[in-house]
């Protein structure tokens, strides 16, 4: 249905409306100074928006021929959902933000009047019937995740674990899993919201830059790890059937984690990653059933059409992938975008593009959008895939929903002329589907199911068994041998979609072995590639296996674009020559894929300059070609982030040096990127230890009238520079010091590069970098205590907290010396040797000492 707005002939309404200029009383918070807010033409006729009975809200819902929506849910059983999710029972859990923008200010939005509740249909027919409040009482919340006999709660400000000990459906007791997530008290529509429980075992958030999971120790006792991503995402996300995590922001439709997000954060030097919260080129135009004039930017001219129809998506939320096929089979994988101030819900198709594993979105309807409400109180915020493979979508239902933060005086005149402020507490849930499409959950008892049963539905094509399934194996599962076989048969087994499961239940009991994931590796699907490749990166450095040659193998020679990212981004986790070389074969071949660039470099960290040097040493380098010189200038920038003098130095040499003028333009390119700022924003020469080989020897220089020569003298400083900008240099190290340095480098070799690795950067997880920390170049004798006694957390080094324990070296006092004149001497750390001297004194003095050192000491 479509809103016919009169005009008289010749006019233009929409100029007049620019034209008209409001005159607000008091300026609201998302009043721009400066900014002209037009009013609506007198003329124009807004079509009335009374509160409608769930029935008769219903009758204003246009889908295409073929498409049904049924009502799920509506008041009292259910009020402002936010959020909604289906548990392995084939309950709907619902998160209610009742405190929500209780009137036009926002007076009295904390007040503790939210919910999370759990929906049942009681008699299989489609529909709600009862309601069992699982948490009451909370303040704005804003996401729920069901697990482990209870469910993983944001509430703001903390995220916390509630547990449903006696299975009456309402939580028992309450675990603070992360705290200080404030800003979804202050602004709710920039904070943390939205877990879901990704295929990886995971549990992924929008607006937040962490994972989540839930472990347990050699004991037995659960415990909850935090790891950091790249995140992303306003408000909502969902998954594909292969763990691809869908985000967005309100302007932007549709973004996609190409690949694993934790991957765009491994290396600290790298500004831009390329394949997490990347962009599909989804069109953000939208197209409406009804004119949209109450949006909070109306008045600006690229905001609603000259029909006053809403021209592109202004609140987009919650991109839905639809996994099964209760919309028919081409809907499958679709993803379902919500716009709650278009009163719409857009289609979108996604594929791979040809040759790439770049992801594009294609707008399945072209003149009215997918489903569509001629009703401004229609406001859908949230969708699901339920367990009958229809899309489920949760409808706020309400005529005010711009926070007060962004509240124009615009959208305020409209609310209060067209009384859109009231009433509150009100909500539906609706499904939509295919006419001829059953409704309702399987009827299958998943909580009773044996185990090797549950393994059994990981092949099934419902989705919701799927997932069920694999969470509830990986909570349940001790080392069942028949489960086990079960798994590593489907693991290995002819449907993709099961080895996927398989394969990350396998990782998720704790029983993965190399010779499930060598055989998943040569899978023909590339697919289970993908997730084999994945989970082997952590296997790169074990003993016993010949995964990382199989990796390798893939880097140069898999042809499946999305397999190849894959085992690039897994082989970067190991620091083997083998792996670097890979790397380097396959950059050597062929280095346009701006993916691939990223995902090479991630798995780089400290050793970005060893591989410019090692690209410097291939003869088939010295041609140009399609993304050569953009890896060469990222590769530079890392290492003028990482800041090591001899690096830096090594790298200003080579642009000097190298034959190929593109080398030196990608080289100096990349590390004047990196340079400092002075006060007035001037970019500070590239401080140098000492003026470039290149420039102090005989050897081939460029002439000094070069751009190239020119570029580094104007560019970089080093001390004895006529003009140069001091900066502090380490001593050089006298012969009975470098002697112990060489024996420290051995030392470090045999007894600490096993957690601290070979770069000195630490693992996540494992052990901290040593890199600049202040208890590397701090004082000698709190770092000679250290090492003799050992260290316990949790201590904070650079930021992050570490909670593990460090054990005492116990090797000879001269050795204990030249490890750490090694680690007070390497990757850039300039602090004065350790002599063996330094270490007897601290020995005596601390003689009676039997504990490790700890912060406080």
């Amino acid at each position: 249905m479509r809103i016919t707005v009169s005009v008289a002939p010749g006019s233009v309404l929409f100029f007049a409306f620019l034209t008209s200029i409001a005159a607000p009383a008091a300026a609201q918070n998302g009043d721009r100074k400066g900014e002209v807010q037009g009013d609506l033409p007198a003329d124009l006729v807004i079509p009335p928006a009374p509160v409608l009975s769930p029935e008769e809200e219903r009758a204003t819902i246009s889908v295409p021929p073929g498409f049904v929506v049924d009502l799920v849910a509506a008041e009292p059983l259910v009020v402002d959902p936010v959020q909604i999710v289906f548990d392995e029972l084939g309950r709907l859990w619902v998160v209610e933000m009742t405190g929500y923008m209780p009137d036009i200010d926002g007076n009295g939005e904390h007040a503790p009047i939210g919910n999370i509740a759990i929906l049942t249909d009681d008699d299989g027919d489609g529909t709600m019937d009862s309601r069992t409040n699982f948490a009451t009482e909370l303040v704005l919340p804003r996401g729920v995740v069901p697990l482990h006999g209870g469910a993983l709660c944001v509430l703001p400000p903390d995220l916390v674990f509630l547990r449903d000990d006696d299975g009456d459906g309402e939580f028992d007791t309450r675990e603070v899993v992360a705290t200080g997530l404030t800003q979804g008290l202050a602004n709710p529509e920039h904070a943390i919201n939205t877990p879901i429980l990704g295929l990886d075992n995971w549990i992924h958030f929008s607006n937040w830059d962490r994972r989540v999971r839930r472990t347990f120790d050699d004991e037995g006792n659960p415990r909850w790890e935090i790891q950091r991503t790249r995140g992303g995402g306003q408000w909502g996300l969902s998954m594909d059937d292969v763990g691809r995590i869908m985000r967005n922001t309100n302007p932007n439709p549709l973004y996609c984690d190409i690949v694993p997000s934790h991957y765009a954060v491994r290396n600290s030097h790298q500004s831009r990653f390329h394949g997490a919260f990347a962009g599909v080129d989804a069109k953000n135009a939208t197209f409406p059933s009804r004119i949209n004039p109450g949006v909070n930017r109306g008045y600006q001219p690229a905001t609603l059409r000259d029909d006053f129809t809403l021209a592109a998506f202004t609140a987009a939320c919650s991109p839905t992938v639809l996994r099964g096929q209760g919309l028919g089979e081409a809907a499958d994988g679709d993803i379902f975008v919500c716009e709650p101030t278009g009163n719409l819900v857009k289609r979108y198709d996604l594929a791979q593009a040809e040759g790439s594993a770049k992801l594009v979105a294609t707008s399945v309807h072209k003149q009215v959008d997918f489903l569509t409400s001629t009703h401004e109180r229609f406001r859908p915020v949230a969708g699901t895939t339920g367990p009958d493979g229809t899309l489920y979508l949760a409808d706020m239902y309400r005529g005010l929903i711009q926070h007060r933060i962004f509240l124009t005086s615009f959208l305020r005149k409209q609310i209060i002329e067209r009384d859109l402020a009231g009433p509150m507490g009100l909500g539906r849930i609706w499904r939509v589907r295919r006419s001829d499409a059953a409704v309702g959950a399987p009827e299958v008892d998943l909580l009773g199911a044996p185990l090797v049963d549950l393994a059994g539905f990981l092949t099934s094509d419902n989705s919701w068994l799927r997932d069920n399934a694999q969470r509830l194996l990986v909570e349940s599962v001790d080392g069942e041998a028949s489960v086990l076989e079960a798994l590593r048969e489907i693991a290995g087994g002819q449907d993709a979609i099961g080895a996927v499961h398989a394969l990350w239940t396998l990782d998720g009991v704790g029983y993965m072995t190399p010779e499930v994931l060598a055989g998943a590796l040569r899978s023909t699907d590339s697919r289970v590639r993908c997730v084999a490749a994945e989970i082997a990166g952590s296997w790169l450095g074990l003993e016993g296996n010949d995964l990382l040659t199989q990796v390798a193998g893939m880097v140069t020679s898999d042809r499946d674009p999305r397999a190849r990212l894959y085992s690039i981004l897994a082989i970067g986790e190991s620091d083997a020559e083998v792996a670097q070389d890979a790397l380097a074969d396959r950059m050597t071949t062929d280095a346009s894929s701006s993916l691939e660039r990223s995902a090479v470099i991630s798995g780089l960290e400290y050793r970005e300059a060893a591989f410019l040097a090692a690209l410097a040493e291939r003869e088939d380098w010295l041609e140009e070609r399609p993304g050569r010189k953009a890896l060469l200038k990222e590769l530079a920038e890392c290492v003028g982030r990482e800041g090591v003098y001899e690096n830096v130095g090594m790298a200003v040499d080579l642009a000097l040096t190298h034959p190929a003028k593109w080398w030196s333009d990608a080289l100096l390119e990349g590390l004047y990127a990196t340079r400092q700022k002075g006060p007035k924003g001037e970019r500070l020469p590239l401080p140098l230890r000492a003026m470039p080989v290149a420039l102090s020897t005989a050897s081939p220089v460029p002439d000094a009238s070069s751009p190239i020569f020119a570029a580094v003298d104007e560019g970089c400083t080093w001390p004895g520079k006529p003009g140069a900008v001091e900066i502090e240099i380490p001593r050089d190290l006298t012969e009975p010091e470098k002697a112990l340095f060489d024996r420290g480098a051995e030392v470090f070799t045999e007894a600490c590069a096993t957690c601290h690795q070979s770069h000195g950067g630490g693992e996540e997880g494992k052990a901290p970098t040593l890199r600049g920390t202040r208890f590397v170049v701090g004082p000698e004798p709190r770092l000679i205590r250290i090492l003799m006694h050992g260290l316990e957390g949790p201590v904070e080094i650079d930021g992050q907290t570490w909670n593990q324990e460090m054990p005492r070296y116990e090797g000879e006092d001269e050795d204990l010396a030249a490890v750490l004149t090694f680690i007070r001497r390497s990757w850039g750390n300039g602090a004065d040797p350790i002599t063996p001297a330094m270490v007897e004194v601290q020995r005596k003095e601390t003689a009676g000492r039997t504990q490790p050192m700890s912060a406080n000491d």
